[in-house]
């Protein structure tokens, strides 16, 4: 009888345990649940604070785009009216040679507003081998007219083709925009400033 009381008392604990470790397990799902919801809310929030602090910078920098792309679009305006006097004349040479020109020119301008939009755009692209060289000129692309206003040059030491970094290709050029506009910043009122960018690579 002792036995079969112990017996009943020891299921009963074990029960009784199983329910509380039952509650403190759907408990802990509960919490892991409301973790994981939390880090995608503050990951959600950590993107959409990227993508305005890059329309935000897109927005400081619509003037002095809109004078670089003003500057070329009056050149094409210049080369068409003289190569439709020259095409009269007979010059045809001239006439390519300023058709040229105006291609070089239109070259440019798609050079500016594709960039606008590529670091304009939520960064979809996958992680992968960043040619250095490329995200450095996008970035200073979107700068340079700035930097011409305040006498800066951009000076560059073994950035070359060939260097590559594992990375991806926005948010880099996202790093290196941040980083020129501060060196900007801080050249803001100097005389023939120079920005240096050098890059060097470690082989384990």
């Amino acid at each position: 009888a002792r036995q079969e009381l112990l017996r009943d008392a020891l299921e009963e604990a074990v029960e009784s345990r199983t329910a509380q470790l039952q509650v403190a397990r759907r408990r802990l799902e509960q919490e892991m649940q409301a973790l994981q919801e939390a880090r995608s809310r503050a990951r959600d929030l950590r993107e959409q604070l990227e993508q305005a602090e890059k329309l935000s910078f897109l927005g400081q920098v619509t003037a002095g785009v809109a004078h670089e792309i003003n500057q070329p679009v009056a050149a094409i305006e210049v080369y068409a009216d003289n190569t439709l006097r020259l095409l009269d004349q007979g010059q045809t040479e001239t006439a390519r040679q300023n058709l040229s020109r105006i291609q070089t020119l239109t070259q440019r301008i798609g050079s500016i507003t594709s960039q606008l939009c590529h670091y304009a755009r939520k960064p979809q692209e996958q992680e992968g081998p960043v040619r250095v060289r490329s995200a450095v000129d996008s970035a200073w692309q979107l700068l340079e007219h700035r930097a011409r206003a305040q006498g800066v040059d951009l000076e560059l030491e073994g950035v070359n083709e060939s260097v590559r970094v594992w990375a991806l290709p926005v948010r880099l050029e996202q790093v290196l925009v941040n980083l020129l506009r501060n060196a900007l910043d801080a050249l803001e009122g100097s005389r023939q400033g120079r920005i240096r960018i050098e890059v060097m690579s470690e082989h384990q």
